[in-house]
């Protein structure tokens, strides 16, 4: 068995882990991500019920509402890393985003390309903290 670990971010890069959670595919969903700096500074996170989605739009949604933050705040070399590898094949040019996200999606990447962004990949069991802020917005969602 190989440890899964997070790793922090160089000097001058900002780190978000994105996790999108639903229960059922379509069903309740949310997102939850945590911003981090050098040594793991806590530079903020965020959690957001998204009504009625699969899993794969959630996942979508966190990265794209990540990039969003990262660029108002105007973190330049965001490092995105997320759980889901359709996520990062997205990010990394590829296809397969709903019509109904593609806009977004698309003004995302022009930002995402702005703030020098980077993205990999992690196991869950290293994106720990964004998987429960996720997991967490969802219980409330159930309420």
């Amino acid at each position: 068995m190989v440890d899964v670990l997070w790793r922090p971010p160089p000097a001058g890069t900002v780190k978000v882990n994105i996790h999108g959670s639903v229960v059922g595919s379509p069903s309740a969903a949310s997102i939850g991500g945590v911003f981090r700096g050098l040594n793991a500074a806590f530079l903020g996170s965020f959690v957001q019920n998204i009504g009625i989605a699969t899993a794969f739009t959630a996942e979508l949604t966190a990265a794209m509402y990540a990039i969003e933050k990262a660029f108002d705040e105007n973190w330049h070399d965001l490092w995105l890393e997320s759980d889901s590898k359709q996520v990062i094949l997205g990010l990394n040019g590829g296809t397969g985003v709903p019509w109904l996200l593609r806009n977004r999606w698309s003004n995302c990447m022009g930002k995402f390309r702005s703030l020098n962004g980077t993205c990999s990949h992690i196991f869950r069991e290293g994106n720990s903290v964004a998987d429960a802020l996720a997991k967490n917005a969802l219980l409330f969602c159930l309420l």
